[in-house]
C-alpha cells in the first residue's frame, strides 16, 4: 500500500517546530508569522491555538519541559523563554526569559530548536530577510547554540558554530555519537562527531548536498527514525525525504500536496505517524488558488518506517 496523506488542521501562515508529547498524546507546533502556538489531539480531533502576551512574542519552536506538566521552552527573537500553557487557553501570559543567544541588535532571530539526548536545548539563528528580496537572507550572521542548566544555578549558553545564514534541522544518531545539522542556505545536510557528556561537536562532513544531487527545494526541518535514517522536510520542494546518513542515498521521497514543507515530527502510539508542518508565506493569488491547504498540518501514515520519542528539555 502507498503512503496515506491526510490534512488534520486548518491552514496557518508559517507552521513550524512540531513536537509530539506522548504524555498527553498531543502535537504542539507554532506559527511564527502570526505569533501563535498550537495544539492538536488526534484522538479527539481537538485543535487549539493561543497568542502569547497579546502577540508580543513570535516563537519558532515549542518543546515541553521534562517532568513539568504545562511547561514549555519557546523562542522569542534572540531569547529562550519558559512558558506555561494548558494547551487549550487562547491567551498566554508573558513567558520568562532564561537565556539570550545573541545581542539584540544582531540582524538575526532564533529559528529551529531541538533537544539532545542529554536534555540540552539546541537552537540556531537565521539572518533577517533582505528588504525587497523574498527568500534572501542576511548572510552568515547567525550561530548555533546549546543551553543547559537549571533555575537554581542559572543557565549557560554555548556557541558551537558561527557564520550561519539560516539555521534549521537538528537531529542526533541513535547511538548518540553523531549530530546532524542543516544550514538551509548551504543546501546540504551535515554530520558532526558528537560528545554527549560535554555536548561538543567536531569534524564536519557532508551527508547530502542538494545542489550536487540536483534535488529541487531547500532542506528545512529534520528528525531521525527508529532505524537511524534521516527524515528531512524540503521547503519549495513539496516533499519529505528519507536519507541514509552513511551513504547519503535518498531512500524514499514522499510527496506532500503543498510546496512549502517546513518540518516533521513522528507521533502516535507507535510513532508510526509522521506529522508535517507547512507554510504559505510566499503565496501568490495563483498559488493560493492552486494550493488552498498550504499552511495545514498533514499526517502521513503507512510509511513502512517509524520514529522514536523526541527528547524533552531538562531544566
Amino acid at each position: 500500500m502507498s503512503v496515506q496523506v491526510e490534512k488534520v488542521t486548518p491552514p496557518i501562515s508559517l507552521g513550524e517546530g512540531p513536537h509530539w508529547d506522548p504524555d498527553t498524546n498531543t502535537l504542539y507546533f507554532i506559527d511564527h508569522k502570526d505569533a501563535t502556538v498550537h495544539s492538536y489531539k488526534p484522538d479527539s480531533g481537538k485543535y487549539n491555538t493561543a497568542t502569547i502576551c497579546n502577540g508580543e512574542y513570535r516563537p519558532t519552536f515549542i518543546i515541553p519541559v521534562e517532568g513539568q506538566n504545562g511547561q514549555f521552552v519557546i523562542s522569542n527573537s534572540h531569547d529562550v523563554c519558559v512558558m506555561t500553557w494548558d494547551g487549550v487557553s487562547a491567551e498566554i501570559e508573558a513567558p520568562k526569559t532564561i537565556a539570550s543567544c545573541e545581542p539584540k541588535d544582531n540582524p538575526t532571530r532564533l529559528n529551529d530548536g531541538k533537544v539532545d539526548p542529554a536534555g540540552r536545548l539546541w537552537t540556531g539563528t537565521m539572518g533577517f530577510e533582505v528588504e525587497g528580496k523574498l527568500g534572501e537572507f542576511v548572510e552568515e550572521k547567525g550561530g548555533l547554540y546549546s543551553i543547559s542548566g537549571n533555575s537554581s544555578k542559572g543557565y549557560t549558553v554555548n556557541q558551537h558554530l558561527d557564520k550561519i545564514t539560516l539555521s534549521n534541522g537538528l537531529a542526533w544518531s541513535l547511538d548518540h555519537t553523531t549530530f546532524y545539522y542543516i544550514d538551509s542556505m548551504k543546501y546540504r545536510v551535515s554530520a558532526y562527531d558528537y560528545d554527549i557528556k560535554s555536548g561538543s561537536i567536531s569534524n564536519q562532513r557532508t551527508v547530502l548536498d542538494f545542489k550536487q544531487k540536483m534535488i529541487p527545494g531547500i532542506p528545512d526541518g529534520m528528525t531521525v527514525d527508529s532505524e537511524g535514517k534521516l527524515i528531512v522536510a524540503v521547503f519549495a520542494g513539496g516533499c519529505v525525504l528519507r536519507i541514509d546518513p552513511d551513504s547519503g542515498e535518498v531512500l524514499t521521497k514522499i510527496q506532500v500536496p503543498v510546496p512549502q514543507v517546513t518540518s516533521i515530527a513522528f507521533g502516535g502510539d507507535n510513532y508510526d505517524e509522521l506529522y508535517v508542518t507547512t507554510a504559505n508565506i510566499y503565496a501568490t493569488p495563483e498559488t493560493a488558488e492552486m494550493f488552498p491547504d498550504a499552511g495545514s498540518v498533514f499526517k502521513l501514515t503507512n510509511l513502512g518506517f517509524k520514529g522514536v520519542k523526541a527528547n524533552k528539555v531538562k531544566l
